[in-house]
């Protein structure tokens, strides 16, 4: 409920919950965040015919049902390429990678089990001194100086943050508005509130209540290019 249709969501997990996640969204807004599973999904389907992707058993458009994708296991070689799902999902981060204005990266240690993955996150970052504008949001439980070791050739010298509660972040403080509440406090150089946004013990009808006008909002100019009003001010 943070994000919208210009986020996407990077995951290596197999488990449902984030599929599920999204479906509780969508009782909200159809205006929900891209979703990329780099090592599989179990809930997730694919037809090849079609590259259509979705939950698993869904009819196409082709009349067939969406067949369960392949998962990826954690050995040291993995084949990123092979899978036709799987390679989606890799390009639409890498296209994402290359636009993006923000990046959170959540609990994701980089480890060197995971060696070809980061080099490929990093071949579509480029190089950070050509992402001078860029931020980069850090949520770990580890200590501040281990993790940004891990992620520093992501970091342009200053342009990160570092968290460990998701409550403290851009996306929970500021949800639906990540990018534009960042653009205003750093390049704008406006203060920004940081009480308005979700809290923990919220349930969904406080989460409803805090984002119905500002989905109404992002319903109202759908399609239109121009930049949303930032309520965290």
């Amino acid at each position: 409920m943070s994000l919208t249709r210009k986020d996407l969501i990077a995951t290596f997990n197999w488990d449902p919950f984030l599929v599920q996640a999204i479906g509780r969204a969508q009782k909200f807004t159809s205006n929900i965040p891209q979703v990329a599973f780099l090592h599989g999904n179990v809930a997730v389907g694919y037809c090849p015919d079609d590259n259509i992707m979705g939950n698993v058993g869904m009819v196409c458009r082709c009349g067939k049902r969406l067949k369960p994708t392949s998962l990826l296991f954690p050995i040291k070689n993995k084949d990123y390429s092979s899978d036709i799902a799987i390679s989606k999902s890799w390009k639409t981060l890498n296209n994402a990678l290359e636009q993006a204005y923000m990046v959170t990266i959540f609990g994701y240690s980089a480890p060197s089990s995971d060696a070809e993955a980061v080099s490929m996150l990093k071949q579509a970052w480029g190089s950070v001194d050509e992402r001078k504008m860029e931020e980069i949001e850090l949520i770990d439980i580890r200590d501040e100086e281990t993790v940004i070791a891990s992620w520093n050739q992501f970091i342009h010298t200053h342009h990160y943050s570092y968290h460990t509660s998701y409550f403290d972040t851009t996306l929970a403080r500021c949800p639906r508005r990540s990018c534009e509440a960042t653009f205003d406090r750093l390049m704008n150089c406006i203060w920004l509130d940081g009480s308005k946004g979700f809290k923990e013990g919220m349930d969904f009808y406080d989460i409803g209540q805090l984002t119905s006008g500002l989905i109404k909002e992002e319903n109202k100019y759908k399609g239109e290019k121009r930049v949303l009003s930032n309520p965290y001010c």
